[in-house]
């Protein structure tokens, strides 16, 4: 489709950069979570993965502060419905930090925060997940929990649906750093024509796009909360775009959320 690059951010399972012949820029939210949790100071710090399936992911964070960790072991009857949640480790005391790529239903993260505080004896429990979905339920389910914090990243508060923004626990890690420094360095790639970006970038658009001298068709892609997306800045968007020297925009259109650009 003469893609030639791909930066993505906490792939569910490493081995998916695999399936491409083309350059992977595979990055760990970890530089933003590790600075801010810092920050708390947190004196009893133990993280908590909340399957089996996130143990190496965890164990990463555990051996950067040198503090503990311990599994929530989960047991599915079905689809998006746990039957059954055991720790494994000893939380007793301490402030559990659970540890995730993604949050969709909520689900596992309100049976772990549960078990970690009810049967573990845990003082406090937070959740840091790269890509915060909350489908369906998991707004309120998540709001009448008893998790402390939500962290999640995103590109902006804006690309954040009202009831998310509106979670008493929610706090929000600004990714478009961390990305508008890689394109930089793409950037000075004066052969690149073509560019693919999840419509949610036009939010935090880098004015480095402004000097790819070839740059002719930008594809802009649905993500998951596309359809929520308001007040973007249109004046900047155009702005920016106008500047790239190959790239002529005829219309700009923004219907239900998507973002379409004619050429």
């Amino acid at each position: 489709a003469g893609v030639t690059r791909i930066i993505t951010m906490d792939l569910h399972a490493p081995q998916i950069q695999g399936f491409f012949d083309i350059p992977v820029d595979h990055l760990e939210p970890s530089s933003l979570f590790v600075p801010y949790i810092e920050s708390l100071n947190l004196p009893k710090l133990t993280f908590a993965a909340p399957d089996m399936g996130g143990v190496n992911r965890v164990r990463s964070y555990a051996k950067n502060f040198n503090v503990e960790m311990v599994i929530c072991d989960k047991h599915r009857s079905k689809a998006n419905h746990i039957a059954e949640m055991t720790v494994i480790g000893d939380v007793e005391g301490r402030d559990i930090i659970l540890i995730d790529d993604i949050v969709d239903s909520g689900g596992t993260l309100v049976n772990a925060a549960n078990a970690l505080l009810d049967r573990g004896g845990a003082r406090s429990v937070a959740a840091y997940i790269t890509h915060g979905v909350l489908s369906g339920d998991a707004v309120a389910r998540v709001s009448s929990s008893k998790l402390e914090k939500l962290v999640i990243s995103a590109p902006a508060d804006k690309t954040l649906p009202e009831a998310v923004l509106q979670l008493p626990q929610l706090k929000i890690l600004h990714i478009a750093g961390a990305l508008s420094g890689l394109p930089d360095g793409l950037f000075n790639l004066g052969q690149l024509q073509e560019i693919g970006l999840f419509a949610n970038e036009l939010t935090t658009l880098p004015e480095g796009i402004t000097r790819l001298p070839k740059l002719k068709k930008i594809y802009f892609k649905q993500y998951w909360f596309s359809e929520q997306l308001v007040h973007i800045n249109t004046e900047d968007v155009f702005d920016k775009l106008s500047r790239c020297p190959a790239l002529r925009v005829l219309d700009l259109m923004t219907a239900a959320g998507l973002f379409i650009l004619k050429f």
